[in-house]
Formats: C-alpha cells, sequence, structure tokens
C-alpha cells in the first residue's frame, strides 16, 4: 500500500500520514499506514481527545509490540502519539493546503526530535510547526528544528516575552533594553540562541504606511497636516527563524510599550496614531 491508495480519506489528512511514514520508518508497512490513517480518521467523530490519542498510541505501538520496550521507549511513542493528535487537530483547521509533498530529510529531522518533546506545552509548537509545514512545505526550515531542539526552557519562555514588543513581524525596538521591558542579558541569550541577529539595524516607514503592525494590536495613523519622509527606529531584527517562531508563539504585544511606541512617534514626528486590536489573530 501506498499513501495515495488511502481511499476516502482527506487531502490534510493523507499528507499528514506522508510526513509521518517519511519520518518514522519503523512505521511505514502497509497495515501501519493504514492503521494510523484509521486512527487519525477517527479522531473527527470521537468526543474524547484521550479516547483518539490512546487509539493513535496503540497503532503506533502495534509494529514494536513483540519486542519488550523500556520506560523511554514507550514514552516516545507517547510524545508522538500526543504531537501527532494535535497537528491532525491543528491541521484540520488550516484553510489552504497545496500539493507539495513534505521533505523526507525534513520529515526525518523533525519526528528524530519530537519523540523526546516531553512538555504538553513545547508538544504543542512542535504540533504547530508540523500541522503548517505539512500544509505549506517549506514554511519551516530545518535549522529552525535544530534551534528549537537546543533551546532551554527558559530561553523559550525568554522568547515569547520577546514577541510582546515585536513590529512589523520582524523588528524589535532598542527601547526595550533601556526601559523595565525586557532584561539585557535576556536580549543577548536571544542572540546566541539564533533567534536574534546581532548587527544593529534601523527600520524606516515611509509616509505611504497606514499602519504599523504588533502582534495583536496595531497603530493606525490619523489625519496629520505633517507628512514626514519616513518614520525610523533603531534596533534589532528576528533571524529566519525567529520569524518563523514568532508567527506560532500564542502571546499578546505588550500594550504599555504600544503606547510607548504610539507617543514617540509623535513627539518626534507629529503623526497621531490611533491604537486599534485586532479582533482575530488572522493577520499572523
Amino acid at each position: 500500500m501506498e499513501i495515495k491508495d488511502l481511499a476516502g480519506m482527506s487531502e490534510p489528512l493523507t499528507k499528514l500520514i506522508d510526513a509521518i511514514v517519511k519520518g518514522c520508518k519503523w512505521i511505514a508497512e502497509p497495515y501501519q499506514i493504514k492503521r494510523i490513517a484509521d486512527a487519525n480518521a477517527y479522531a473527527s467523530s470521537v468526543q474524547s481527545k484521550e479516547d483518539f490519542k490512546q487509539g493513535l498510541r496503540n497503532s503506533l505501538l502495534e509494529y514494536t509490540q513483540r519486542s519488550m520496550l523500556s520506560v523511554r521507549e514507550n514514552r516516545q511513542i507517547e510524545n508522538l502519539a500526543n504531537i501527532i493528535n494535535y497537528a491532525g487537530q491543528e491541521l484540520r483547521a488550516i484553510d489552504k493546503i497545496n500539493d507539495t509533498p513534505v521533505s523526507s530529510e525534513w520529515s526525518s529531522r523533525f519526528f528524530d526530535y519530537a519523540q523526546n518533546v516531553y512538555e504538553e506545552e513545547a508538544q504543542t509548537i512542535w504540533a504547530k510547526i508540523l500541522a503548517q509545514e505539512t500544509a505549506t512545505p517549506g514554511k519551516f526550515f530545518k535549522r529552525t528544528l535544530d534551534i528549537l531542539h537546543n533551546i532551554e526552557p527558559f530561553e523559550a519562555k525568554w522568547f515569547a516575552e520577546l514577541c510582546q514588543f515585536v513590529l512589523d513581524d520582524t523588528f524589535v525596538h532598542k527601547d526595550i533594553i533601556h526601559s523595565k521591558f525586557f532584561e539585557y542579558n535576556k536580549l543577548q541569550s536571544m542572540i546566541d540562541c539564533g533567534l536574534l541577529n546581532a548587527q544593529e539595524c534601523i527600520i524606516s516607514f515611509d509616509n505611504t504606511v497606514d499602519s504599523i503592525n504588533f502582534k495583536s494590536y496595531y497603530l493606525k495613523k490619523g489625519i496629520s497636516q505633517l507628512q514626514p519622509s519616513n518614520i525610523s527606529m533603531s534596533g534589532f531584527t528576528l533571524t529566519d527563524a525567529g520569524c518563523q517562531l514568532y508567527k506560532i508563539t500564542q502571546i499578546s504585544s505588550n500594550l504599555e510599550f504600544v503606547k510607548k511606541i504610539q507617543e514617540q512617534i509623535k513627539n518626534n514626528y507629529g503623526l497621531n496614531f490611533e491604537i486599534m486590536e485586532y479582533k482575530t489573530q488572522e493577520h499572523q
């Protein structure tokens, strides 16, 4: 049996199973593919997530049940069941699924790392990555997986804190380290992790820009007689990996900091921007 022979399965589910098989060679036998397909299809009809997860876990274990598994191997199976479960849920909420298959090399690296992700909060992050990469291959680089695999839990929390201050999806204003918002040692750790570029830079918005975007708010330009050629800010940019992880990080912008930028623009350029809140996170 090949993946394309899973009749009746939705395209997102078929692509997810394809990624699983490419990354977990030990479940690539035909009957195993069908078992995992059935478990994932069952997810849409069961009321209990625990029931689904147990069914998926059993399908993953079927291939290896002939021999005794260590405690670690059992836990790795549990980790994968959780992540695949979450990824299936995430994938059903994604509207656009393209036809490009997930890279075998990417899948192999993903599942090699994912089997050792034990904390539930971290598992949901890995599941989001799997779902989005399945929908649109190339969205997450292999080096992004490497960085996420190697960062410490406290560094991941610091990155989530940093995401409160990101504007235009990539820029971190240097004022965050000259105030109470974000300590310098945390900023240095983000650079060391490969999430933030070390070189300070300037970001400019020309006078045609009507809004400046944060994660959960945006500054909307009002009517003004003054029209400077551009608005400039000094700071740092997220790396490619930082940008990719920023987009799946669930955290709200720091409203106090947004107000600070609003005031700074008014004082420096005489421009009035109104703070608006996004009703959804669809812009990410």
